[in-house]
């Protein structure tokens, strides 16, 4: 089995962010950069991020961030970072089990075990060459839909939660963290989040899904 093995320095380039989220409120949390001030979630909802305080931080990586969108104070989102395995598996389906167990064994991973209820989902590689599995989820105690993204960028593997309507928010966030940018630049790919198990909550309460992942451009 082919080994692909990581940069052992970060990305580096332009940090990109798509057009979806910054926020009111305040999460309680401390005072950390705010990589989404200048976005909105699908809903025309403006977000923020501030430092995640309720996991253990990889000291390697970039510190975990809540993301809240809309006027509550309370953040409805997460982004976290954590070293990938220094060497990962060519073949797709190796690598994608790989990625799985050390996001599940991660302290984002077990925690989102704890309150989140989540199908298998799907991988999706985007032109970039990026591995991206996108995972259907409800809340354990109310059962809202949430959305879960892993992916591997450089040295770091990124893992996301939120409502379906910050998926766009999230993946800027990821890039923005990780100081990831596209080559050409260009949208990579078309995203659709998977549909959610609540009828009642579904996407059509939450906007347009379709976002292009990755992109430079914005809104």
């Amino acid at each position: 089995m082919g080994i692909r093995r990581r940069p052992a320095s970060p990305l580096v380039g332009a940090v990109l962010l798509l057009a979806s989220c910054a926020a009111s409120g305040d999460s309680g949390a401390p005072a950390a950069k705010d990589y989404a001030s200048a976005l909105r979630d699908m809903t025309g909802a403006v977000c923020r991020t501030s430092v995640r305080t309720d996991i253990a931080p990889d000291p390697g990586a970039p510190a975990p961030l809540y993301v809240t969108c809309g006027a509550g104070k309370r953040p409805n989102g997460a982004v976290t970072a954590s070293m990938a395995p220094l060497a990962v598996p060519l073949d797709d389906a190796a690598r994608h089990e790989v990625l799985q167990k050390v996001a599940a064994g991660s302290s984002a991973g077990t925690d989102a075990a704890t309150r989140l209820l989540c199908r298998d989902g799907a991988w999706t590689k985007t032109p970039d060459g990026l591995d991206v599995r996108l995972q259907p989820c409800t809340v354990i105690d109310g059962g809202w839909p949430q959305i879960v993204v892993t992916t591997m960028i450089g040295p770091y593997l990124l893992q996301a939660e939120g409502l379906p309507a910050m998926l766009p928010v999230l993946e800027s966030t990821m890039a923005a963290m990780t100081r990831y940018a596209p080559e050409n630049g260009r949208p990579s790919a078309e995203v659709r989040p998977p549909r959610t198990s609540s009828p009642r909550r579904s996407a059509r309460s939450c906007g347009r899904w379709v976002r292009p992942m990755w992109t430079g451009s914005r809104r």
